[in-house]
């Protein structure tokens, strides 16, 4: 839950004697809001919960550019086995890591200390090791720090650069971060909103709670049940003259499905987020026919729902959620391909570099599992490459074209390197 405005304090430059005196442990959650476009420091006095990530915090992390800024990430950072995972030894090493790298950039040793304090302090704090089965992202520049969780399997690194690692990121926030799933049974009848790693249902007396209150209740509008003309017996009922038993199960099914169809038509309205359905095959098209919610996935949870926990219905869904992702990367690498011999594409890291930073960039292709290191300079865009090794100034060249086609209004999307057109680590199709 974010904090309240009273537990926060912004500091726009943090004096070195704040960290060495007090040490709290810092939050990224709704630091920007409380910065009011400032990029400060928030500090909460004590860590409760690590929050996933959002869309605005990751749009502000990109803007951030510094001589030096260190990344951090940390794998599956809680947990039974944590202790196991994250040893002292394992973090020293992490810490050591950035320490070389701040060293190599021409930081004195005092300056490093400074520069590392919040982050060693927050990581000697146990509360985060089990609060979160995720892996944590820290991200420190010399007046500011930076945590965030997010549900990704990365390696332990340091990364230190004129912008923040954000590369394992673009994939993750490509995905619904919210979404609804709709279980249907002909027992009852829930919604579940998930968001992030939440997944909590969403209590309404528009939604029939089961097929035989959709059929009897008196909450329901007799205008949805006009469409069975000739319809006779108690409120709700659907005889016909010569229907048999089947096609009357069909029909009362139907009606059970536009009784949940008005319900969802109010409750999310035009939101658009994803709205997958968890039901037996035979519900599918029926909810299918009558269904007039915009973003309704056309894959599905199948089986009895009634047998799933909310928690096990999240984790379904999630399966069917991280497939839009995919879908738009592999929307990319079709519109890269139909392009490709029509002068409205790129395929080499020093073009897509240069076409980024003028804006001319529509979408972006990059390979999430491998690194290129090199120096840009925009104002003569002139690339140099480090084929061997990065040098001490060296920038990630991939996860800089990911940040200013982003930027600049581009999509951004990762194949792993094997998934790529031709072996390429990099692909963009152009906007004029």
């Amino acid at each position: 839950m974010p904090a309240k405005p009273e537990q926060l304090r912004v500091l726009a430059q943090v004096p070195g004697e704040f960290w060495r005196n007090s040490c709290p442990i810092m939050s990224g959650i709704n630091i920007f809001e409380a910065a009011r476009g400032v990029l400060g420091v928030v500090y909460m006095p004590t860590i409760v919960t690590l929050q996933e990530i959002t869309k605005p915090d990751f749009h502000l992390l990109t803007q951030v550019r510094q001589p030096a800024v260190l990344t951090l990430l940390v794998p599956n950072a809680g947990g039974a086995q944590a202790a196991l995972g994250h040893g002292a030894a394992a973090l020293k090493d992490l810490l050591r890591s950035g320490r070389e790298l701040l060293s190599a950039r021409g930081l004195e040793a005092e300056a490093i200390n400074h520069f590392l304090a919040p982050v060693t302090a927050f990581l000697a704090n146990p509360e985060i090791w089990g609060g979160t089965e995720q892996s944590l992202f820290l991200f420190r520049t010399p007046d500011a720090f930076y945590s965030f969780a997010a549900p990704l399997a990365v390696e332990p690194r340091a990364i230190v650069g004129s912008h923040f690692y954000l590369k394992p990121l673009f994939p993750f926030l490509a995905e619904p971060r919210r979404y609804y799933v709709l279980a249907i049974s002909e027992n009852s009848t829930r919604l579940l909103r998930c968001e992030n790693s939440q997944c909590t249902e969403v209590h309404s007396g528009d939604l029939p709670s089961s097929l035989k209150e959709a059929l009897h209740g008196r909450d329901f509008s007799t205008s949805l049940q006009a469409h069975f003309s000739g319809a006779s017996g108690g409120p709700g009922l659907t005889h016909h003259a010569h229907s048999g038993p089947v096609e009357e199960a069909h029909q009362n099914r139907q009606l059970y499905c536009r009784h949940i169809q008005a319900a969802i038509r109010k409750l999310l309205g035009v939101s658009g987020d994803p709205l997958i359905l968890a039901c037996v095959k035979e519900y599918i098209p029926l909810f299918q026919r009558v269904n007039t919610y915009a973003n309704l996935s056309f894959e599905a949870i199948l089986g009895n729902p009634d047998h799933l926990t909310p928690s096990e219905l999240h984790a379904a869904a999630q399966k069917i959620a991280n497939l839009q992702g995919q879908q738009k990367a592999k929307a990319a690498l079709a519109r890269y391909t139909e392009l490709r011999h029509t002068g409205r594409s790129l395929a080499t890291p020093p073009d897509i570099l240069r076409a980024v930073f003028q804006g001319r960039i529509a979408d972006v292709l990059i390979a999430s599992d491998v690194d290129v290191w090199g120096a840009f300079d925009p104002a003569t865009e002139t690339v140099s490459l480090s084929p061997n090794a990065p040098r001490a100034n060296d920038e990630e060249l991939l996860n800089l074209i990911a940040i200013e086609a982003s930027l600049h209004g581009g999509m951004v999307n990762s194949l792993p390197l094997a998934a790529m057109p031709a072996g390429q680590v990099a692909t963009a199709v152009l906007r004029y």
